[in-house]
């Protein structure tokens, strides 16, 4: 089963922000602050500070969860799709899922980009953040779950 063109642009603006962010810290790396934000509460202030080194966590675990992801979306035979797949309906079912997790690695890749940058700069996250988030996320799943579901 094909990729779509719009897995393929969320999948490109994906590597765009995953790269980006890499090559910020890389080029910055030397005149960042030795203390940074290491963790945020729920309105999106800072609560904890920790050390430079620090900061590489949430882009290691982007980049891990974006390979994850980009397998998993490689491999339609092992998806839980929560309807039974026919010959009927696999392509529209599968079609989906594979929009689902591409717009998941999108949003993930967003929001971890956000979080680091604003590590980066010392700067609290916008008490928006969480609330949009969860809201994001949440119709995400309701809206593909919805299709899925009228797609068997």
């Amino acid at each position: 089963m094909k990729a779509t063109l719009f897995d393929h642009i969320k999948n490109v603006f994906s590597c765009l922000m995953l790269a980006g962010v890499w090559i910020y810290l890389l080029v910055q790396w030397s005149s960042l602050p030795e203390k940074l934000p290491g963790h945020y509460n729920f309105a999106g202030e800072i609560d904890r500070w920790g050390s430079r080194g620090e900061l590489l966590i949430v882009p290691a675990v982007m980049l891990v969860l974006f390979i994850l992801l980009s397998v998993a979306e490689r491999f339609p035979n092992i998806w839980n799709t929560g309807v039974e797949v026919t010959e009927q309906n696999r392509e529209r079912v599968y079609t989906l899922i594979r929009h689902l997790l591409t717009s998941s690695k999108l949003l993930m890749v967003a929001n971890f980009s956000y979080i680091t940058l604003c590590s980066a700069a010392a700067q609290p996250l916008s008490r928006w953040f969480l609330p949009i988030t969860i809201v994001a996320l949440l119709g995400l799943l309701a809206f593909y779950i919805v299709r899925i579901t009228r797609a068997k």
